[in-house]
């Protein structure tokens, strides 16, 4: 479990590295905030890619070498994408960031709904807990180090040397194999969801939203805020403001963790879409910068618990559809970390951070009527 809770901490740290950095890094490239959301596009659609293999993965490698291999293809296209000469070439290789990191952040979570199944929230939440640290101190150091006149180049270079050395130290680990996984296919997919389609197409839906709405946050919010309150915040307090967030992430994950089994999914769900809606809405309306980065990292509070019950929707097919379900989970929220953002820096160019940032918040919007949507059609959601 050490080895897993390692991966998951370096995963979160990959995550969020972009976004303190964004700013200097459309200058080097010469681009606008249109193609800041080009960026993110790139790296979630990687990570969709990398998702959808899942699934078959492990009929051909062991879980280390499956850990193994990832860490090595983030670090290096962290490593190339820090020397990349131009647009074109940085959003290949963060694409490949992207592969490789959402294995890192997929596998560890597949292997424990395997293992155990419906039982598997409380498990899913700890996991992620590592996760949340890594994004909760990277932002802060990042920012620090840019402050202090630390190229970014050099950031991206520093977390590419932790990617190689979390391959070595995975390629000596003893990890179990994933049960056994049915490929994705067409044949697979239709008996997968027999008699459970609701559950698997709300789960794939509701990741879709989810991660759409978290990674808009979390990849604009240090932009928006030295855009929106320029001259009253700097690249380190703005960049502490994330770092907040995924503290709230690591208290509220905690927190589902203790009452998701007594409460129930559906339940849980509501209230962190809920509040989400309210604390973000709240941000997006406040003029005060303060009242502004309070609601803004209050909404990590809601997000936290959203997905690790979504993906433990996963435990409640057959152990052999397992790692289908969830690589379609996940697959799912790598089309809104895509999309999202993207609309996020298409917007903003052209009315504005403000008016960008908020178009992302009907992400939450449509969480709340497509639960209860699946709800009232019977899905065990």
């Amino acid at each position: 479990m050490a080895i897993l809770c390692s991966i998951m901490f370096l995963s979160g740290m990959i995550l969020v590295l972009l976004s303190p950095a964004l700013g200097n890094v459309l200058e080097t490239l010469g681009v606008t905030e249109t193609a800041g959301g080009t960026l993110f596009f790139a790296y979630f659609f990687g990570g969709t890619a990398g998702t959808l293999t899942l699934s078959w993965l492990p009929r051909f490698f062991s879980s280390p070498r499956i850990l193994q291999l990832s860490a090595l293809l983030a670090g290096l296209g962290l490593a190339g994408f820090s020397l990349a000469p131009g647009l074109g070439t940085a959003l290949f290789l963060f694409g490949l960031v992207g592969v490789g990191n959402a294995l890192l952040v997929a596998y560890p979570g597949a292997l424990l709904a395997g293992r155990y199944g419906e039982a598997s929230g409380r498990m899913m939440s700890f996991l992620y807990t590592f996760f949340a640290l890594g994004v909760t101190l990277c932002p802060m150091l990042s920012g620090f180090l840019l402050l202090q006149g630390v190229p970014w180049q050099r950031v991206f270079q520093g977390m590419a040397l932790l990617c190689l050395a979390a391959a070595l130290a995975a390629g000596f680990s003893r990890l179990p194999g994933m049960n056994e996984s049915e490929g994705l296919r067409w044949e697979s997919l239709k008996a997968a969801v027999r008699g459970d389609r609701g559950l698997l197409v709300g789960a794939v839906l509701l990741n879709v939203l989810y991660i759409g709405g978290e990674t808009s946050v979390m990849g604009w919010v240090v932009y928006y805020l030295q855009k929106v309150f320029a001259g009253d915040t700097s690249v380190f307090r703005a960049s502490r403001v994330l770092s907040y967030f995924w503290v709230l992430m690591i208290v509220g994950r905690v927190l589902t963790g203790l009452v998701v089994e007594r409460v129930g999914a559906f339940s849980v769900l509501v209230v962190l879409v809920s509040g989400g809606i309210l604390t973000w809405g709240g941000a997006m309306a406040a003029s005060n910068l303060v009242l502004s980065e309070v609601l803004f990292a209050m909404t990590g509070l809601f997000f936290s618990g959203m997905f690790p019950v979504i993906a433990s929707y996963a435990g409640r097919f057959p152990a052999r559809y397992t790692g289908l379900a969830f690589s379609l989970i996940l697959a799912g929220g790598g089309l809104g970390g895509a999309l999202f953002p993207l609309l996020v820096g298409w917007l903003s160019e052209r009315q504005g951070m403000r008016v960008g940032m908020a178009s992302a918040l009907s992400s939450l919007l449509l969480m709340l009527v497509l639960l209860y949507g699946l709800r009232r059609r019977g899905a065990r959601v």
